[in-house]
């Protein structure tokens, strides 16, 4: 299944399932993706492009969490921390030091 099939029928499950804060999250990706396919005069954007600007998201999250946790906003902190949590489900799974450690010693 396509990601952003995948991400449409995650987000009625969410709203099916009253789950708020998972059917926001979802739908802000949802709404930074329609946004590069406005900006690009395309249709439909691929998984690829899919997975950077979900990635996007998540680095800015970071970000902000940086921010937060300057002003001593541990709620937000949390908030973000959950939302990227949210966001990374639908990327790929990152190698850890050690398997690129192996990957690179073979």
């Amino acid at each position: 299944m396509p990601l952003k099939d995948r991400l449409q029928e995650d987000w009625k499950q969410a709203l099916k399932a009253k789950d708020k804060f998972r059917a926001d999250t979802i739908s802000s990706a949802r709404a930074a993706i329609l946004l590069v396919e406005k900006n690009q005069g395309a249709a439909s954007v691929d998984d690829d492009a899919i997975i950077e600007i979900l990635a996007k998201e998540v680095k800015q999250r970071r970000e902000a969490i940086i921010e937060f946790e300057k002003g001593n906003r541990q709620d937000l902190v949390d908030k973000a921390n959950a939302e990227i949590e949210i966001l990374l489900s639908y990327l790929p799974q990152q190698l850890s030091e050690d398997e690129i450690y192996e990957i690179v010693r073979v």
